[in-house]
């Protein structure tokens, strides 16, 4: 087995001193949490978006516009739905008359 440098030597100490430097700066499980939080914020922003436009096909309208059926939106239910990073949390579009969920659920 070929002996190492003083240069390879130091170039190792070098970087596993850095690399437990990180670790204690920046844990592992802070990582994690904060992708699986990203993710989740993504998430919820995509399927919130894709249900208010869901809803909006369904009426054939605009929101304020008051033609057609008389059919209005009436605000949003929290609703809570388990996902791979976790629990998302979602805003469903309601309508005053009539039963709308949205496929996306």
């Amino acid at each position: 087995m070929p002996r190492r440098s003083i240069h390879q030597n130091i170039k190792a100490v070098v970087k596993e001193r850095l690399k437990a430097e990180i670790r204690e700066v920046v844990e592992p499980e802070r990582i994690r949490e904060f992708v699986f939080t990203e993710i989740n914020s993504l998430i919820r922003e995509a399927v919130n978006e894709a249900m208010i436009k869901e809803r909006d096909e369904v009426l054939g309208r605009e929101p304020y516009e008051r033609e057609g059926a008389p059919i209005y939106r009436n605000g949003y239910k929290r609703t809570a739905v388990a996902g791979c990073f976790g629990t998302v949390e979602l805003r469903r579009p309601v309508l005053r008359k009539g039963s709308f969920f949205p496929k996306v659920l």
